[in-house]
């Protein structure tokens, strides 16, 4: 064997061995979030990935991309997925939505590249994330205002503002039901207001039955009440992320819980409820946001509903003064 052919090849697979340790040691230290996923959708990620979904790296192993991608999401997902292996991109770039392992949501930018083996067949996809949740969340938080802004510049009086913000609510956070119902001492447009749930609720007593609002009662009946599987924030909205664990905990086993009628036995998992106040700091209404995920409000959103809250507040005195020199 030739002595200088020899030492080249060791010094290739000293190479070779060497960029291994290299990118090994990048790819585990990097501060942003990375992943070697599998033809088949299998995950291999770093510390900094696994941090930013909730799982632990080993944990990850084991699951498939789909699994912590937000259900809405993975058919753009594929599709970006599709163009890379047809050969119509190097590299494609997108945002998207991760499902954490205590079912929370963190939005990441996404950029991925196809790798090829040396015989160019599709090996794996590179990919690096970055939690974009915090900026995510403003950027709604502004376009909510402005849009909110624009319905309340609505001159029209055959319009009715009340419902096309809760209708724009409902549109933008992708909320599965959304009720609005008035303290039944107050005059107001409308008695009540509702989309997503189901007839079994609305022709319910409860659901009717809208002087509960100053009981701050849930639509189903319940009666709404702090518990370690819920928040009451400092401007008196309920929310609670886990409706189930909610209502079997002690201080709300009820016997009067109709629990056929319930939010519950529709599969309802997070609940919030936003106070609807006047200028005399009076609760004349709630706001109810209703949700089969768990974990889908956040605080952030909250404070985004409460704001929106006061938005419907003018919007009602608005209308009601509409309506009025129309009369």
């Amino acid at each position: 064997m030739d002595e200088n052919n020899t030492k080249g090849n060791q010094s290739a697979d000293n190479t070779d061995d060497l960029n291994d340790k290299r990118f090994k040691w990048f790819f585990e230290n990097s501060p942003v979030g990375e992943s070697i996923t599998n033809i088949n959708g299998g995950l291999f990620v770093n510390k900094a990935f696994a941090n930013i979904v909730g799982y632990s790296v080993d944990e990850l192993r084991s699951k498939h991309w789909k699994e912590i991608t937000h259900p809405d999401e993975i058919i753009s997902n594929e599709n970006e997925i599709n163009l890379l292996l047809n050969g119509e991109k190097e590299s494609t770039s997108f945002t998207k939505r991760f499902i954490k392992k205590d079912g929370k949501i963190v939005w990441a930018e996404v950029r991925t590249a196809l790798q090829l083996d040396e015989n160019n067949n599709p090996k794996c996809f590179n990919t690096s994330i970055i939690d974009i949740t915090e900026k995510k969340l403003e950027s709604i938080n502004r376009d909510f205002h402005h849009q909110i802004l624009e319905i309340l510049s609505d001159v029209d009086e055959e319009n009715n503002i009340v419902k096309k913000i809760l209708d724009f609510v409902k549109k933008e956070i992708k909320i599965d039901a959304i009720a609005l119902r008035f303290s039944q001492n107050k005059n107001s447009i409308l008695n009540k207001y509702s989309v997503g749930f189901s007839d079994k609720i609305i022709k319910s007593k409860y659901f009717n039955n809208i002087e509960s609002c100053d009981n701050f009662n849930c639509i189903c009946g319940l009666n709404i009440m702090k518990t370690s599987n819920s928040i009451f924030t400092e401007n008196g909205s309920f929310y609670t992320n886990n409706f189930q664990e909610y209502v079997l905990d002690e201080t709300n086993k009820l016997n009067n819980l109709e629990i056929e009628n319930s939010c519950l036995s529709d599969g309802f998992n997070s609940i919030a409820m936003i106070p609807l106040i006047n200028k005399q700091r009076e609760i004349i209404g709630i706001v109810q946001l209703n949700h089969k995920e768990t974990y889908f409000f956040t605080p952030d959103l909250i404070k985004t509903l409460e704001n929106i809250a006061k938005s419907l507040s003018i919007a009602l005195q608005k209308q009601e003064l509409l309506n009025n020199i129309k009369e």
